[in-house]
């Protein structure tokens, strides 16, 4: 919660504030096993409004959704611990705007927006199938957004090279830190 407060009051003109989403959250989404159930959740997050606020005449150039993710995956547990904590992230980048010269925001009409996955994982990747898979699901649940927005999603999620732990249970204190690193260079 505090890294999320603090996102959204360090960001500037040209982007919208992070969207962080509770741990408890991505396990739904990535445990939602119905389609029309997922582009609800999807919805009543707000990741849908990240997409299209992109693409519309607007003054914020990027915007970033972070997710929080474990490699919990049983549908059946209680909880939603799982035994390790990485970060994936749908960087949402305004790509061309018709309408305006280059940098004539104002007189911007509509933009083509791309959204890109990116994985951070402190442990060689350890979580990668599992960021995959989540991002493919909300692709295909964002796809109906997307397209209204003129957007193209990449299913590739990039794996970014970020500092390694060197022992097995410090993941949750560098996903923290991933994290708010994500929302410094979002400024």
């Amino acid at each position: 919660e505090l890294l999320k407060r603090n996102g959204e009051r360090s960001c500037d003109r040209e982007c919208a504030p992070p969207l962080v989403l509770l741990p408890s959250v991505v396990s739904m989404l990535a445990l939602c096993e119905r389609g029309e159930e997922l582009q609800q959740l999807v919805s009543a997050v707000g990741l849908d409004e990240k997409i299209s606020s992109g693409s519309k005449r607007s003054n914020r150039m990027r915007a970033l959704v972070v997710l929080p993710m474990t490699d919990h995956h049983d549908a059946a547990a209680t909880s939603i611990a799982g035994s390790h904590w990485s970060v994936l992230a749908l960087v949402v980048q305004r790509a061309h705007c018709s309408g305006a010269s280059e940098g004539d925001i104002e007189n911007t009409n509509e933009c083509e927006v791309i959204l890109r996955w990116v994985h951070l994982d402190s442990m060689h990747h350890a979580n990668l199938p599992h960021a995959t898979h989540l991002a493919k699901r909300l692709s295909r649940a964002l796809m109906p957004t997307a397209s209204e927005a003129r957007a193209s999603i990449q299913n590739a999620v990039s794996a970014i090279t970020c500092p390694q732990q060197t022992n097995y249970f410090d993941c949750g204190a560098y996903a923290c830190c991933f994290i708010r690193s994500m929302m410094e260079l979002n400024k």
